[in-house]
């Protein structure tokens, strides 16, 4: 029987996100968007129980800052310790 959520979600290193957009056209579900914080540019995760955890986002970043981490770690972004 297949979970009702799959296991891995994108993490995105805020510190290196560029804001370039790759990833936010590679979600069919239109999850990822860029919202400027502190003066910056990063892509945000949205609603984190709807991502079918596909990767095409974690492929498509040129800058390899999304990878694909545990749902369970409920963390979207590395936190501000880890930069």
């Amino acid at each position: 029987m297949k979970p009702a959520h799959p296991r891995l979600i994108p993490i995105i290193n805020t510190a290196r996100c560029t804001g370039c957009g790759w990833c936010v056209p590679s979600c069919h579900l239109h999850l990822l968007s860029l919202e400027v914080e502190h003066g910056r540019k990063t892509s945000v995760l949205h609603d984190a129980d709807t991502c079918t955890g596909c990767r095409k986002c974690a492929a498509k970043c040129p800058f390899g800052v999304i990878t694909m981490g545990e749902r369970d770690a409920e963390l979207t972004v590395m936190p501000p310790e880890s930069r």
